[in-house]
């Protein structure tokens, strides 16, 4: 033991006759290791045997070598500082009691180790022999009650498993032989009581056979299921009348109903003169006499034909909403992508001269994100209906690009016919623009060796003279029409019904899902056909009296502002992208992971006298406290706080109906500076 430099590296403090504990010290101070030393020596009734370390690997190494009864711990070495210092020991001796040694400095990080398991923590300076001894002490006795206790406690739930376990099997036991039981006495109850008054009226296929395998009675329903008549079965073998329908089934129901089989249940398919298969659920049961003698067995035959075709339907629509879920989620990511390569293109612009070679080239590269922006859109429509988020919308512009994306690569051309005095339309573009998709793909479809599609559009005043389903007001009609093979009035009743499709490989949704946005949006949707010559699909647009040409030259202004924002995001990307928009702007910005983290930044910024002028929060954070989460949280420490709620999901109800859930206003992603600047002058100046 070399006490000046603390390579002291064992160091034993006995008394005769006392309890011995050992005890590890972690400290790289000389003077501090060698105080408590002598303090721990001081002790009258107990022995402690002392190893003293100065880095905590070396402790690491200690504890996996020897253990130790309790530890002394520094959370400042000079290979771990801090509060880290302790979660790294407890990490490696959760089994220890710890006691946090610590400067006046440091009492803050101490008491979080205690928070975090820490037996205790002492004060370098306010600590003498007897604290110190008593301090290790109680710490290995409360490790000890702990320790038994989790014990007890676990002991005691495993107990209290297996006893439930037990209960449970024999209420299971119970149950089934109460539901046996009364399944034998309906079959005899049914047999002697009601069969002959609900044989001719029930709703499913009964026939009696008996043990001579021949039929005896047969019920109307049976009849109709297999297309034959009455006569053409009573008396007449089984397997005659049901066409051998039941004999693929694992054992002839006769021949376990003759060995004991009190019922007999399974899947079958029951076959009519025409061949065509019934899928029904056969239950057979015995046939008895007043004594109780087997005289046969009754067959009851379930046709459970509309049940396959929803399980079907079911499963389809299971499986598209699974691929719905995995598309919202690429768009979720995607969109952070792009609102970094966006964001940066915007930014990276507005150091160069518009005439700059470099300018053209990002400019390029904008015009493709923001086409990548559009695929995202259709993604998140396509995973979501949701409420829309509607702004008001010249749409030329929107049905010449769909149109040209629609038929790209395609056979079919499209001609438009759009004139400049369309009013403008109040609608959610990424919806709007799904509707349209979807008809446009329909009408090249219909187009499988080229043609025209003829796409016009006219703004129309709705009175009460007009045969649409819309209230009086203004709305722009816009016509979709194909030269293909047309529609039968029979299928054009059900072209909008969920599921149905005249396509080998559609999934019946397209245009479902299209009357319901158009619902959505307060318009409508008809279509009009006439097989060998084509088909017109009509969509209906509410046109508020709104001008939009001053709007959009003041969204894209670029507004410098001054003040403190706080941005919540879980991408590192989207938030260095977002901080170094924020600070051209003119903006101070911090950052938060989640909504914890977000609700302790905007906490401490009002208590220092610097609060924050606005946050950013996204609506999403996977694993994290998410910005709805949040906002209800913050709005308890600052009721007038100005918030944005921010997402690719356009389509989440939150996003368009922000303000019901306490937020100023809302900035799709991805974004680019003039974006953000717009929306906080908005937010901030009002």
């Amino acid at each position: 033991m070399v006490e000046g430099n603390i390579t002291m590296k064992h160091r034993k403090i006995r008394h005769a006759h006392s309890e011995v504990i050992r005890a590890l010290l972690i400290e790289d101070n000389p003077g501090d290791a060698r105080l408590i030393g002598e303090m721990l020596a001081e002790a009258k009734d107990v022995q402690f045997d002392l190893e003293c370390v100065k880095q905590l690997a070396e402790g690491f190494e200690y504890l996996a070598a020897k253990g130790t009864d309790v530890i002394l711990l520094d959370l400042s070495l000079p290979d771990s500082w801090g509060l880290d210092t302790f979660i790294k020991l407890q990490a490696r001796a959760a089994e220890v009691p710890i006691i946090v040694l610590t400067g006046t400095k440091d009492e803050t990080v101490a008491v979080k180790a205690v928070y975090e398991g820490a037996q205790d923590y002492l004060v370098k300076g306010q600590v003498n022999s007897s604290l110190l001894v008593r301090a290790a002490r109680y710490a290995i006795e409360r490790k000890r009650a702990e320790d038994q206790l989790r014990k007890y406690r676990v002991h005691l739930e495993e107990l209290v498993k297996e006893r439930t376990a037990q209960l449970s099997t024999a209420n299971e036991q119970l149950q089934r032989e109460v539901t046996d039981r009364k399944l034998a006495e309906d079959s005899t109850k049914l047999a002697y009581t009601e069969l002959n008054q609900i044989f001719d009226v029930a709703a499913d296929g009964l026939c009696v056979i008996n043990k001579e395998n021949k039929v005896v009675r047969i019920n109307e329903t049976l009849c109709t299921l297999l297309g034959i008549s009455r006569e053409e079965a009573v008396s007449k073998n089984c397997r005659e009348v049901l066409r051998d329908s039941i004999c693929d089934t694992p054992g002839c129901p006769m021949a376990k109903i003759l060995n004991g089989q009190e019922r007999v249940e399974c899947d079958v398919e029951l076959e009519d003169k025409s061949g065509a298969k019934i899928p029904c659920i056969l239950t057979a049961t015995p046939f008895r006499g007043p004594a109780g003698e087997l005289l046969g067995l009754v067959e009851n035959f379930k046709d459970i034909s509309e049940r396959k075709k929803m399980e079907e339907e079911l499963q389809k629509a299971q499986k598209l909403e699974s691929i719905g879920i995995l598309a919202g989620g690429i768009a979720h990511d995607f969109n952070n992508f792009l609102t970094a390569i966006g964001g940066s293109i915007s930014l990276a612009k507005l150091y160069l001269k518009p005439t700059d070679k470099i300018s053209e080239i990002l400019t390029r590269g904008e015009k493709a994100a923001l086409r990548a922006k559009d695929l995202t859109r259709q993604l998140l429509t396509f995973s979501r209906g949701g409420a829309p988020i509607k702004k008001t919308t010249k749409i030329k512009k929107l049905l010449h690009d769909i149109a040209g994306f629609s038929l790209s690569g395609s056979k079919a051309k499209y001609e438009l016919s759009l004139p400049e005095d369309l009013w403008p339309v109040e609608i959610d573009e990424g919806q709007i623009s799904q509707v349209i998709n979807n008809i446009m793909i329909n009408a090249e479809q219909a187009l499988p060796e080229g043609g025209v599609i003829k796409v016009w559009a006219e703004n129309i005043t709705v009175s009460a003279q007009t045969k649409v389903p819309l209230s009086k007001g203004k709305y722009l009609k816009i016509a979709i029409k194909d030269q293909g093979q047309g529609i039968t009035v029979e299928n054009l009743k059900k072209i909008f019904d969920p599921f149905f499709t005249t396509k080998s490989e559609g999934s019946g949704l397209g245009l479902a899902i299209a009357y319901s946005t158009m619902k959505r949006h307060g318009g409508y949707i008809l279509a009009e056909s006439q097989v060998g010559v084509g088909t017109t699909f009509y969509i209906y647009l509410p046109a508020p009296d709104k001008e939009i040409l001053a709007e959009r030259e003041i969204e894209k202004r670029l507004y410098i502002g001054h003040g403190r924002i706080l941005l919540m995001d879980d991408d590192q990307d989207l938030r260095d992208i977002a901080g170094l928009m924020l600070d051209h702007l003119g903006y101070e910005a911090e950052f938060a992971v989640d909504g914890a983290e977000a609700i302790k930044v905007y906490q401490k910024a009002k208590e220092s006298g610097r609060p924050f002028d606005a946050v950013i929060m996204d609506l999403t954070i996977p694993g994290g406290m998410g910005g709805v989460e949040t906002i209800h949280e913050l709005l308890k420490i600052a009721p007038d706080i100005k918030a944005i709620v921010s997402s690719g999901y356009s389509n989440d109800p939150v996003m368009s109906e922000f303000s019901k859930y306490g937020f100023s206003d809302v900035v799709l992603k991805p974004y680019e500076i003039t974006d953000l600047s717009g929306i906080l002058h908005k937010v901030i100046r009002g």
